[in-house]
């Protein structure tokens, strides 16, 4: 049984990590604009605003929190990592179910991402902290734990680059610049170039935003 003291201590690390992986959100949406398009950070870090880049800015935010707390904390859990994948992978699952919900049935509205953002972390720190305190996991948990994470980052690494013409990986901001086998990509409502990185070469005109998506931002 936990005792109380150490109850708290959990719930405190648990709130502590839903503001940290808030305020990443915000610092890891513009960082990759200034590592000079190292594709290495593509991993970390959001090229665009993509629903499938935005989830970055909660997985790896919430994993990072999970290191500091390893440090502090991990002795006072029966499922520490497993407790800290689970999360993340929840608040990424959630948002991408949470966007398509209510997109489908209102559009798209900023201010709803954000809510559908808080709300996740707060969902998954939570859950984070029912795991702690759950029975003991079998070690086949914790196997499932690091081929979950090493899933994720290849994902993360390889549709970064490599995106499908689908609608998760559509840009939602008129105004986007994004860098695909070392050659920079952007647009803006009617146009879009193509570029090696960070030299603008080639402008070409595009009836709509959604023209550009569909030629993954290389004019034809």
């Amino acid at each position: 049984m936990y005792k109380e003291k150490d109850k708290k201590t959990l719930f405190y690390w648990e709130v502590g990590g839903f503001f940290f992986v808030c305020l990443m959100v915000l610092l890891f949406r513009f960082m990759f604009s200034f590592t000079g398009g190292n594709f290495l950070f593509a991993l970390f870090f959001a090229l665009n605003e993509s629903v499938w880049e935005q989830l970055k800015l909660v997985f790896w935010p919430a994993l990072f929190w999970g290191l500091t707390e390893s440090i502090f904390i991990k002795k006072k859990t029966n499922n520490f990592f497993a407790a800290k994948v689970f999360a993340a992978t929840f608040m990424v699952v959630f948002i991408i179910s949470g966007f398509y919900l209510y997109t489908s049935i209102s559009g798209h509205i900023k201010a709803m991402d954000i809510f559908i953002f808080v709300i996740s972390v707060a969902l998954g720190q939570m859950l984070g902290y029912r795991i702690f305190r759950c029975r003991k996991f079998s070690d086949t948990v914790f196997k499932i734990s690091i081929a979950i994470i090493a899933v994720w980052a290849f994902l993360f690494l390889w549709f970064s680059f490599n995106p499908l013409k689908i609608d998760i990986f559509r840009d939602y901001q008129m105004t986007s610049k994004r860098i695909i086998h070392g050659v920079l990509l952007g647009r803006t409502r009617h146009t879009a170039f193509k570029s090696s990185f960070p030299w603008e070469a080639e402008i070409c005109d595009l009836n709509s935003s959604e023209a550009a998506f569909s030629e993954k931002f290389i004019c034809a």
